[in-house]
C-alpha cells in the first residue's frame, strides 16, 4: 500500500493490495483494499474495491465520524468521454483504444469486521468541460489536458487527498494535471454530481485550484510540475488553514521542494477569485529547497505541532533501483534549518522494507 494513518484508538489504517490479479489495464499503482490493524497485528476491518470497473489506489483519509475517504480509478468509455467533453484523442492507440481511467473519491462507512457502504462520492467526469469552455469555467476541469505519463491510460492520476474538519472541505492533487483542487464535502451525493448545493452553493464544482493556471486558460507566474500529498495544516498548529505539499518539480530532475501556500479567503471563508485571472496566491508564502532534496515519485509533507515541517523524500536522487538510497525523512524549521534527518534503506529495488537506518539530530 501507499498510505497509512495511526488512529486515535491506536490502530493502523492502511491501504493494501488484494491478492487477485489487477483487472484494470494501466491502473498503476493499485491496492484495491483498506485494512485496519490493531497493535497486536490483528486485522479488525477490511474493505475491498477491486474489479474490472473500479480499483482503490493511492490515498485514504480517516474522518472524524469514523468513515474513510478513499480514491478509486474509474473506467470511462470512449462514448462517456465524448459526452463529458473529454478529448478522445487522449486515448492511447492500439487495441485498448476503448477506455480511459478517470477517478472518483468515495466515503466509506465501515461495517466491521469486513465491508462497508459508500455513503458519498465525487466523480471527476461530473465536472468536466470541453477545451473551448475551460477559460470560462475554471470551476470545472478541461477535457483536453494531455497526459504525458502512463501511456495515456490514466487521465488524472489522483495521488493524494486530505480533509479539513473545520470547513468540511476536501483537497486532492493530480500528478498529471500538476494541480491541487478543493471541493465541498458538505454537498450531498446528489449535489456533488451537479453544480449547486452544499455550504458554498456550488455542488461538486471546484472551489479552489492551484498549480497550473494554463489548465483553465489563465496566465500566472507560478507553475507546478508534478506534486504529491497536499495537506491542510491542522487547527492550533502554526500556519493553521494553510496548505502544504511536496513538489517533485519536473520528476525531481530540477530539485524538489516543499511548498506552503495560503489560499485567499474573504470574510465569510469563501475562496477569492477574479474571472480570467489565476487563483492566488501569486507565489508560495514558504518554500524549502535543498541541494540534496530530489525525488521523482511519491513523497509527502506535514506540519508538526512545534511549527517545524516533516518531509518524506521517496527515492533520494531519483534512483529507484539503488537499494542504498531508500528514502529520507527531513525535519525543517520555519527558518529552513534542517534539524533532523532519518535515512531508510530498501531491501532491494522496488521492494520497500525498513531494514535499518541512520539518523542525525540537531535541535534548533
Amino acid at each position: 500500500g501507499y498510505s497509512c494513518y495511526l488512529l486515535e484508538n491506536g490502530n493502523l489504517l492502511r491501504t493494501a493490495q488484494v491478492v487477485t490479479k489487477n483487472k484494470l489495464t494501466g491502473a498503476m499503482p493499485w491496492q484495491g483494499a483498506i485494512n485496519e490493524i490493531d497493535p497486536s497485528g490483528r486485522l479488525v476491518w477490511r474493505y475491498v474495491l477491486s474489479n474490472d470497473t473500479f480499483t482503490l489506489h493511492h490515498d485514504i483519509k480517516p474522518l472524524p465520524n469514523g468513515n474513510v475517504l478513499a480514491t478509486s480509478f474509474m473506467v470511462q468509455t470512449k462514448a462517456q468521454m465524448k459526452t463529458a467533453g473529454v478529448d478522445t484523442n487522449l486515448l492511447r492507440t492500439g487495441s485498448s483504444n476503448k477506455f480511459i481511467l478517470s477517478e472518483k473519491i468515495i466515503e466509506i462507512k465501515p461495517t466491521y469486521p469486513e465491508g462497508g457502504d459508500i455513503v458519498w462520492q465525487w466523480v471527476v467526469f461530473d465536472h468536466v468541460v470541453s477545451k473551448s469552455q475551460a477559460a470560462a469555467h475554471p470551476e470545472c476541469i478541461s477535457g483536453s489536458i494531455v497526459n504525458a505519463l502512463y501511456n495515456q491510460t490514466q487521465w488524472v492520476h489522483l495521488n493524494g487527498l486530505d480533509y479539513c474538519p473545520s470547513t468540511d472541505l476536501i483537497v486532492f492533487s493530480s500528478r498529471v494535471f500538476s494541480e491541487l483542487f478543493v471541493i465541498d464535502h458538505s454537498a450531498t451525493m446528489k449535489e456533488a454530481a451537479g453544480h449547486t448545493g452544499g455550504n458554498h452553493g456550488k455542488g461538486g464544482d471546484i472551489l479552489y485550484r492551484w498549480g497550473k493556471p494554463s489548465n483553465y486558460g489563465a496566465s500566472g507566474a507560478t507553475t507546478i510540475d508534478c506534486l504529491h500529498c497536499p495537506t491542510w495544516i491542522p487547527k492550533d498548529y502554526p500556519g493553521a488553514g494553510h496548505m502544504l505539499f511536496f513538489h517533485n518539480n519536473g520528476m525531481g530532475m530540477r530539485g524538489s521542494e516543499v511548498i506552503e501556500i495560503t489560499p485567499p479567503l474573504d470574510g465569510d471563508g469563501n475562496f477569492q477569485f477574479k474571472p480570467g485571472k489565476a487563483f492566488g496566491p501569486a507565489q508560495p508564502n514558504w518554500k524549502f529547497a535543498h541541494d540534496s532534496l530530489s525525488s521523482f515519485a511519491m513523497s509527502s509533507a506535514f506540519r508538526l505541532p512545534n511549527g517545524n515541517t516533516l518531509a518524506h523524500e521517496a527515492y533520494p536522487n531519483n534512483n529507484i533501483m539503488d537499494s542504498a538510497a531508500g528514502s529520507m525523512l527531513w525535519e525543517i524549521t520555519p527558518e529552513k534549518k534542517v534539524v533532523w534527518k532519518y535515512s531508510m534503506k530498501l531491501r532491494s529495488g522496488m521492494e520497500a522494507g525498513l531494514v535499518g537506518g541512520k539518523q542525525s539530530y540537531n535541535p534548533a
